[in-house]
């Protein structure tokens, strides 16, 4: 089910601003002709198979009936225009509506278009397209100058040819839908949001500030292990840098430098576990909202292996910093935080916003 909400045109790129609609809305029965009659719009034009009805069916829903009845005491000329196969099912369907109809050359071609609006005696600016297909129905009206509104198909059965346009629709509608702005109703003029009202740049945000919170997890406990912890008479850092040092460097000078450099990787392991499960339980209640509040696990698994991975980022550029600098030992800790930390952000959001919350439903 698509959200009702309308289209920032001007904002779309040039060449995609012909499959652009004005509007998207869920079914025909929800557009509001009290609406379109205050927009100064006067002639209706209706697209049949899967708008009017389903594709095949003479069965017009009630809902179908009661919105023409109520557009025509309105005050609004319709028409349905087509290029069906059909014309004697056409003619039918139009006369138990009591509405015209235009047979012409194939959708998205200008020339039904213009010949409706001629026999109805109506400029572009006062008509509107109803239909379900961007590559007929919406392009058509755009080639002529006339706003267009896009409704759900009404039923998954269509003509193969339709199905293949599906192919193409979707793409452009993926393409489209970064101009969309649910719940903004047709005829009000869409927002023009400012830098931190797109939801890329608003999520990034809230991303950064649990990153600042999961940040003085991961550092906070990092440095209690490597410069406070005890272990026995001697400290954790110690313990484990010598322990590190005999095992992969035996015979290596046991210096304080060497040391440090060695306790340095194993003793994150903790922090950085702590930092992303607290990354987790915030971004998935606040960042990316999602809508089921229990730990699903299979999130959870695909937030570990990008925090993961964001962590061997970390490690490694931190780590080779940590090798590079020789300022003071406990600056070149900070200085080599600070760059794994921020390549390893980047990988992070992108990572989580891409895969792990990607297709997520969400809380409204």
């Amino acid at each position: 089910m698509r959200i009702p909400g309308a289209y920032s045109k001007d904002k779309i790129p040039y060449f995609l601003r012909h499959f652009a609609p004005h509007a998207n809305i869920h079914r025909l029965h929800e557009v509001n002709v009290d609406e379109l009659w205050a927009r100064g719009k006067r002639l209706i034009l209706l697209d049949v198979d899967n708008t009017l009805l389903p594709w095949r069916s003479m069965d017009l829903p009630q809902e179908t009936l009661d919105w023409v009845k109520h557009a025509e005491e309105k005050g609004f000329a319709l028409c349905v225009i087509s290029n069906t196969r059909h014309p004697e099912r056409l003619k039918a369907l139009c006369e138990s509506l009591g509405i015209d109809f235009v047979l012409a050359r194939m959708k998205p071609s200008r020339q039904m278009f213009v010949k409706a609006m001629s026999r109805h005696k109506a400029g572009p600016t006062e008509t509107v397209m109803i239909g379900d297909q961007l590559l007929t129905d919406v392009l058509g009206a755009n080639r002529a100058g006339i706003d267009a509104i896009w409704v759900t198909p009404m039923s998954n059965v269509e003509f193969a040819g339709t199905r293949i346009n599906r192919v193409i629709e979707a793409v452009i509608g993926r393409f489209l839908f970064r101009y969309f702005q649910p719940s903004v109703p047709y005829g009000v003029p869409a927002d023009k949001p400012g830098l931190f009202k797109h939801q890329v740049v608003t999520e990034f945000l809230k991303f950064a500030v649990i990153g600042v919170t999961s940040t003085i997890i991961d550092i906070g406990i990092h440095f209690y292990l490597m410069y406070i912890a005890p272990y026995g008479e001697t400290s954790l850092r110690e313990h484990v840098g010598q322990s590190v040092l005999g095992i992969f460097n035996p015979g290596s000078p046991m210096t304080e430098k060497a040391i440090t450099d060695a306790a340095y990787a194993p003793l994150k392991i903790l922090p950085v576990l702590l930092a992303i499960f607290n990354g987790y339980f915030w971004n998935s209640r606040w960042t990316f909202r999602v809508a089921e509040r229990k730990i699903q696990f299979n999130l959870v698994a695909k937030f570990y292996v990008v925090a993961l991975t964001a962590m061997l980022v970390n490690l490694g550029v931190s780590t080779t910093v940590m090798h590079m600098v020789h300022i003071g030992e406990k600056r070149d800790f900070a200085i080599a935080s600070f760059c794994g930390l921020v390549v390893a952000a980047l990988v992070n959001f992108i990572g989580q916003r891409q895969w792990t919350f990607h297709g997520v439903q969400k809380r409204s």
